[in-house]
């Protein structure tokens, strides 16, 4: 049977030299890590700086219809996409909406009338308003 004989190593000249090697590597690995991601960064806000000055550029000469179709076929390979055009647009929605408030008034009429003057108070900005009531319900 043969015996195992363990010593320690730990204060050998060499292990020195491979623990100083090491810390040395991780030390490198370290800053290279800083460095790329710093480089990433730097290159993401590039490619935005980019976009942004070729999108005014199309503005100013009146190319933004080539421009949007340029970028957006140019984006389908891109892993930071160029800034695509945006414009606002009037979009009329119909709403039909039920509230069900308790109102105190002389009659049913009269809550109704004041219900109705508050509910056009508040909504006066927008355009087009109608309001309307369907009554369900006999109140009286």
């Amino acid at each position: 049977m043969t015996d195992l004989i363990v010593t320690d190593n730990t204060a050998t000249p060499e292990y020195e030299s491979l623990k100083q090697r090491f810390t040395h590597m991780e030390a490198q690995k370290n800053y290279f890590e800083n460095a790329w991601h710093a480089a990433k960064i730097s290159h993401s806000n590039d490619i935005e700086r980019i976009g942004t000055a070729l999108l005014e550029e199309a503005e100013r000469r009146g190319w933004c219809d080539d421009y949007d179709k340029f970028v957006e076929e140019l984006n389908q390979y891109l892993s930071k996409e160029l800034e695509v055009r945006t414009r606002d647009y009037d979009i009329e929605v119909e709403y039909n909406v039920t509230v069900r408030r308790t109102i105190n008034g002389k009659s049913y009429e009269d809550a109704r009338d004041e219900l109705k003057e508050s509910v056009e108070t508040d909504l006066e900005r927008i355009d087009d308003l109608n309001i309307s009531f369907n009554d369900a319900t006999d109140y009286t």
